[in-house]
Formats: C-alpha cells, sequence, structure tokens
C-alpha cells in the first residue's frame, strides 16, 4: 500500500449518506477546465470552486482504481503528506468587524432591491494541523446523515467535509437534487417551527432550482420543505426528482445550477459579483462541489460545505449563512460560527511526535 500511495498522488475517501461503507478512489493526473459546461461527456472525480479561474479551476480526476476498506483509508489518512499539495490559503482580514463591514454593504444593497439574497461567508484559521485519520473517523461517526469526504487532490489541496447537501445526482436519465435553507438550532421535537426570514430564504432557493431544472428535465416532481437534521442545526429541505433530456447535457445543467442560491444568492450574477468584490478572502474550492462524475452512467455531487481545509501548520474551517432584508448582523456571525463549529468540535490536534506527516 505504501508504494501505490507514492505512485498516486491524489485519492477521494468518502462515506454516502446513511451508510456503513466506506468509498476510496485512487485517481490520475488532473485535469483543469474553466467552464462547467465543459464537463460534457467526461467522468472522473470533479472537484469544482465556487467560482472558476486561472487560480481555482474545475479539476477533474480519472478514477483509477475502487476499494471499501475501512482499513486502506486509515493507512492512506495515516501516511498523508500534506506539505506536499501545493495548494495555499488566501489572505485577508478575518474578524467580527470586518464582517460587520460587508453585513451592512449587503443589507444595503438588498434594502434597494439591488439583491433579493446574499449568502456571506467567512472562516477560521486553527494555528495547528491536526489529526487526518482521527478527525476523519470522528467525523463520520458523528454524522450519519450527511457528505463524509477525505480529499488529498492535485491542485486543489487535502480537505475534510461533512456536506448536508446534495447538488446533483443521476442514475441513467433519473436525477435527484435539493433546494437547502434556512437554519436554525436543532430541536429535540419532532416538528420544528420556523421564522419567516427561513421559511423565505429556502423558498427563494427552492423556486430557483424549479425554473433551472425545467430547461433541463422533465417529469420535475418536489417534496413539500421539511426539516432536515446536519449535526447540531437544521435546514429547511425540499427533494427534486426529475427525468434528465440528454445525458450529455449535465455540463449545461451544472452551469447553470451552480452555484445555488443556497451558497451564493439571487439574482444569481448580481450575487456573485457582490461576493467577489466584498468577501475579505477568495473562496476557492469553499461551496464548490465534488463527486463522482458521469461514471457507467451515475453522477453524485454535493456542495463542499461544513468543509475544512488542511496544512502541514494550521487548518481553515469555513462557514456561511444567507442574508435578506431583514437579517439580524449579530445572528448571522453566530450562524456562520456554529456551521464552522460542526468540524470544529470534533477535530483532534496534531500529536508532536507525527509533526513529520
Amino acid at each position: 500500500m505504501a508504494d501505490s500511495i507514492d505512485k498516486i498522488g491524489s485519492w477521494a475517501i468518502y462515506r454516502k449518506p446513511h451508510e456503513k461503507e466506506v468509498h476510496i478512489l485512487s485517481l490520475g493526473k488532473v485535469e483543469k477546465y474553466t467552464s462547467l459546461s465543459m464537463l460534457k461527456d467526461k467522468t472522473g472525480f470533479v472537484m469544482a470552486p465556487f467560482l472558476p479561474t486561472d487560480v481555482y479551476p474545475i479539476c477533474l480526476y480519472p478514477i483509477v482504481d475502487i476499494q471499501n476498506s475501512w482499513e486502506t483509508a486509515a493507512q492512506i489518512a495515516n501516511n498523508i503528506d500534506i506539505s506536499s499539495f501545493g495548494n495555499t490559503s488566501t489572505s485577508g482580514k478575518e474578524s467580527k468587524e470586518e464582517y460587520g463591514l460587508i453585513f451592512d454593504a449587503c443589507i444595503e444593497a438588498l434594502n434597494t432591491h439591488t439583491l433579493q439574497k446574499v449568502v456571506l461567508s467567512g472562516r477560521r484559521t486553527l494555528p495547528y494541523a491536526i489529526e487526518v485519520w482521527e478527525s476523519y473517523k470522528r467525523a463520520c461517526d458523528t454524522f450519519d446523515a450527511m457528505y463524509i469526504s477525505l480529499l488529498c487532490l492535485e491542485d486543489c489541496g487535502v480537505w475534510i467535509g461533512a456536506s448536508p447537501e446534495l447538488l446533483l445526482s443521476i442514475d441513467g436519465d433519473q436525477g435527484r437534487t435539493v433546494a437547502l435553507a434556512g437554519t436554525q438550532e436543532r430541536y429535540t421535537q419532532e416538528s420544528s417551527t420556523w421564522d419567516k426570514k427561513n421559511i423565505r430564504e429556502q423558498a427563494l432557493v427552492s423556486s430557483y432550482i424549479e425554473n433551472v431544472l425545467s430547461a433541463y428535465a422533465t417529469d420535475v416532481q418536489h417534496s413539500e420543505p421539511y426539516t432536515a437534521t446536519a449535526g447540531k442545526l437544521q435546514h429547511r429541505k425540499t427533494d427534486f426528482h426529475f427525468r434528465l433530456n440528454a445525458m450529455n447535457r449535465i455540463g449545461e445543467l451544472l452551469e447553470s445550477l451552480h452555484p445555488t442560491p443556497a451558497v451564493c444568492g439571487l439574482p444569481k450574477e448580481k450575487a456573485l459579483s457582490f461576493i467577489t468584490s466584498h468577501e475579505y478572502y477568495d473562496r476557492g474550492y469553499y461551496t464548490g462541489f465534488l463527486g463522482v462524475l458521469n461514471r457507467q452512467g451515475k453522477t453524485e455531487l454535493y456542495v463542499n460545505l461544513r468543509c475544512m481545509q488542511l496544512f502541514a501548520d494550521k487548518t481553515q474551517l469555513y462557514g456561511g449563512s444567507g442574508l435578506l432584508p431583514t437579517s439580524d448582523k449579530e445572528s448571522e456571525w453566530i450562524e456562520i460560527n456554529k456551521k464552522m463549529d460542526t468540524l470544529g468540535s470534533i477535530i483532534q490536534p496534531l500529536k508532536k511526535a507525527n509533526v513529520h506527516r
């Protein structure tokens, strides 16, 4: 196994929601793209950024081999040389005060109806590396309903994620996606009460997805909004099922769908412009997506949320929240930090004896 780890630089390890099996993909040399529409007829494991750029391209890796052994997954994780993955972190201020300035500018744009919704994000830098396998396994044990990933990718870096949000699933011509938005503390009772702000926020996402699907699919059906649990948080969720018109349009569908208002805002292009000009760092692959693309007619992609990027000397956690005109600055800042706490609460700092990793 040590020899194969040296020969194949990129790996993707993941456990699907509500499953016990781990999937280990050894990956070949990366192919880079600048547009999601270019993924037409492509196959492999994809890591896409929030917004494709020359610095953060869409990365597609051919799948060389697939295994399903927890023991193998542990051996790979314990032998990762994080310093060999040259992806560096972005720079920028990180403070409540900085967020407050961006929040105020956002509310002004929302109140003048320039924007309907914007998702603002933040990150927290921990000044230490972590135990990769222990942290990943804790995430698997703690978050049964989430897609738990450990990625070691050429040009994208090393990431651990616990995503609650399916972006796109395709099996033959049958497709699924979700509208996931609105956040509150997890309640113990079976039914939860949602305020108007969260109801409106999720409804905007649901309407957007339904509109996008109308151009690429038939027999579009959706559930009523319901409460979904993700760790210590709850979200409003609508499930969509549809029949894809043509398999070779998956790239076009992704181009139209991503980024959804769940991670960006509305109108899409204006929200993108606001985020890229106001946020104090480049999101890179945070709020992008990852997963298997068009392998034997199957695609399963998840939004890169509740995630952290690993470095040899530090760890970066990410979180975001959706803003409407009625949003409260303090509440949104708290929500961002609670989302970062999803993984922040289960990570294991690197033991001194293991610093050579």
